[in-house]
């Protein structure tokens, strides 16, 4: 019997042999194209920041709307720091008593600023970081979601160098360093077509569900748009529902379709199970911003006549145009131009050579060219359908179709590569050349943009003059323990003297909380009694004349403003106190502040024995220095009419006495009176008047209740300086 000699084990591999060929390279192809991308957008944040110091965070928010958005975004930060973060938020969504005033345009903008300042601080540069994030996050998805669909970096980085080339994130306003809904808006929607077409255009259920959550978001941060998703879910349900009906034969093609419908139920139920309450929560303030402000209000025919569309030509091309020009720009349909030409001479090459299909790669297999291409033309077109249809329009709204506008690019380069018959080495070097084009021309933008300086630096020393302004009213407004003052400006136009500046700009500079009203100004012309009555109103009036040339277009205010100034003037050198005068770009500005005094007695209104404590401004009384004061008082609980005694107090100085009346008028009302002269006020900021009594009364020992405090008499009413 012959036995079988069984083979000699093989010898296992050393441990650390294995690890060797186990390990993977560290440095892939895609790690060093996305560390390159991080580089990429360390670089934009380190322009970005330079840019917003130099040019904008230290000056005036231009543009007004970002004055409410800033406004609000500040208080709700209080509102947290006072009751905490939940409690602060919902004040600021508006979910409890004594919550902000709800914006019509949009619920989240001030809330997510709010929560960034708890990392960063309250300030501007904070602010204008949220539209930073934003952008990062939308050139991420972008990159990612189109290495995915070609498999190809070329590509994705093309895409890459056309987003980073468009204007739109410099136009003056709305752009990245304009703090309101419109950039952020054009984010999150090129965000969601993003997400859509990784979804295989809602093919992919999970995908289609992680699309609803950024439509939801969009949905909430700016009402408007779900009229834009929901005619863009039309037009394309419309679609597949037609292509349903095509491919009905076809069972794989045919259950695609139901399955990117179903897809597109998904997305749309949770973009209503967000948006519907929210919509609800703020019915009453979008209908009075939309239906009354941009449907049936007076202004929309003065703004259409300011933007130039009052005949239909005008308004049809109005958004196109301004796609065009301030949003996509020359420079993007130039870099176009050049990008086609290069797969242009691309494609006639591999039609020369013929054969060179070898190893060639193409689009996801089962990825609908057509499908994308209708999705993106919806995209572009159904948003600006719904915006031409207000009579107002705005030269900022156009830029939600600049990412789908990129993507029509990238689908059509990618196509003349080869697309869906595969690219092959010729198309591959193609788009190699493209991407390096793309890239360069955007780095080429990028640097033009962010080296400019802007009207803002150009006109520094103006702006300085203006800040310090505001500051003294800001400090005025602290001195005399305002909250909520009234401010009136005479020019719609001049952005830089509207009311929430002062607002803005206190807390910004100061930390002081005011919540600053306007008391005039409006597009339209006001009556005469009523201009006055608004002016007496006031506790600041800023009166301007122009320097320059005449605007192309002038407000029907302005126009009454400008026509009335000696008027204004005549009024208010009579009427209030001259703070300052200065010159800005090209007005001439001069503030005037109301002479105010303010009451300091007892928190119920009493005058007690201890007096009456008026203060007021050193200057305010210095042009103004008779107070009269008038109430009402019922007299006969005391021993008569009181004598009344004063002295003025000023810090550092001797108090010095002043003559003051007391007369009963009529029953019980009477006028309280005290004169100073002029030459005994040294200072110009705050100043008091002591006024105390030789009469008093306790009313627990007359019976009249149970208070053991000394009265004399009530509070006056109204307090008033006279020159």
């Amino acid at each position: 019997m012959i036995l079988k000699q069984s083979p000699a084990p093989v010898p296992a591999a050393p441990a650390a042999q294995v690890a060797v060929e186990l390990r993977r390279p560290l440095w892939t192809t895609n790690r060093i194209v996305w560390c390159a991308i991080f580089v990429l957008l360390l670089a934009q944040w380190g322009l970005f920041r330079q840019f917003a110091l130099r040019e904008v965070v230290w000056s005036y928010p231009s543009d007004y709307d970002q004055l409410a958005y800033l406004e609000q975004s500040y208080q709700t930060y209080e509102r947290i720091l006072e009751h905490g973060l939940v409690l602060g938020l919902e004040e600021g969504m508006g979910l409890r008593l004594g919550h902000l005033r709800m914006n019509a345009a949009g619920a989240t903008l001030h809330l997510q600023a709010a929560v960034l300042y708890l990392l960063l601080g309250p300030s501007r540069m904070s602010a204008l970081t949220l539209n930073f994030l934003y952008f990062a996050l939308l050139q991420c998805v972008l990159v990612a979601t189109v290495r995915w669909l070609t498999g190809r970096w070329s590509v994705a980085l093309l895409a890459l160098g056309l987003l980073l080339t468009t204007r739109t994130a410099f136009f003056y306003a709305g752009g990245l360093f304009d703090f309101r809904l419109d950039f952020i808006v054009l984010c999150l929607l090129g965000i969601c077509i993003c997400l859509a077409i990784r979804s295989n255009l809602f093919a992919s259920w999970r995908w289609s569900a992680v699309t609803g959550l950024a439509l939801a978001d969009l949905g909430t941060f700016r009402f408007v748009t779900l009229a834009h998703l929901a005619g863009i879910a039309a037009a394309f349900l419309l679609f597949l529902a037609i292509l349903w009906l095509a491919v009905r034969s076809d069972p794989s093609r045919r259950r695609k379709v139901e399955r990117q419908m179903i897809g597109c139920a998904i997305a749309g139920g949770i973009l209503l199970l967000v948006a519907a309450p929210v919509l609800w929560h703020h019915r009453q303030a979008i209908h009075d911003y939309y239906y009354i402000g941009h449907v049936t209000g007076s202004e929309k025919q003065i703004r259409a006549e300011a933007a130039g569309t009052t005949t239909t030509w005008a308004s049809a091309k109005y958004y196109p145009t301004s796609l065009v020009w301030d949003h996509a720009g020359v420079r993007y349909f130039k870099l176009c131009g050049i990008i086609l030409a290069i797969l242009a001479a691309a494609a006639a090459a591999r039609w020369a050579l013929g054969s060179v299909r070898r190893r060639a790669e193409g689009f996801l297999a089962e990825f609908d060219f057509p499908a994308a291409a209708f999705f993106l033309a919806c995209c572009i077109l159904i948003p600006l359908a719904v915006l031409e249809r207000d009579q107002a329009k705005s030269p900022v709204v156009a830029n939600v179709a600049v990412v789908p506008l990129v993507w029509v690019m990238v689908l059509a380069a990618t196509g003349l590569a080869g697309g869906r018959r595969g690219i092959d080495w010729i198309g591959r070097w193609g788009l190699i050349a493209a991407a390096a084009v793309a890239l360069w021309t955007a780095a080429g933008a990028q640097f033009d943009h962010y080296a400019r300086r802007t009207p803002m630096s150009l006109n520094r020393d103006g702006i300085e003059r203006l800040l310090a302004m505001y500051d003294q009213m800001a400090e005025q407004c602290r001195a005399m323990g305002w909250v909520t003052p009234a401010v009136a400006a005479d020019c719609i136009a001049a952005d830089y003297l509207a009311h929430k500046n002062l607002s803005v700009l206190a807390y910004e500079r100061h930390g002081y909380v005011i919540d600053a009203g306007q008391s005039l100004g409006q597009l339209q012309e006001y009556s005469t009694p009523e201009l006055f009555e608004r002016l007496r109103r006031s506790d600041f009036v800023v009166l301007s004349h122009g320097t320059g040339p005449p605007p192309y277009y002038e407000y029907p205010f302005d126009r009454q403003m400008r026509q009335m100034h000696p008027q204004l003037v005549e009024w208010c050198d009579e009427n209030m106190v001259a703070l300052q005068s200065l010159h800005v770009f090209d007005r001439d500005v001069t503030l005037y502040m109301r002479p105010a005094v303010q009451l300091q007695a007892a928190a119920d209104g009493w005058i007690t024995s201890d007096g009456l404590i008026v203060t007021t401004l050193g200057r305010m009384l210095r042009s103004a220095p008779h107070l009269e004061m008038r109430g009402q008082a019922d007299f006969r609980l005391l021993h008569g009419t009181p004598h009344v005694h004063a002295k003025l107090l000023e810090a550092g100085h001797e108090p010095v006495d002043v003559p003051a009346t007391i007369t009963v008028t009529a029953g019980t009302d009477y006028l309280l009176k005290a004169d100073v002269s002029p030459s005994l006020v040294t200072d110009d900021g705050p100043v008091r008047i002591r006024l105390t009594f030789d009469e008093h009364f306790v009313p627990v020992q007359i019976g009249t209740s149970n208070d053991p405090r000394e009265l004399v008499m009530q509070v006056p009413t109204s307090a008033t300086l006279h020159r």
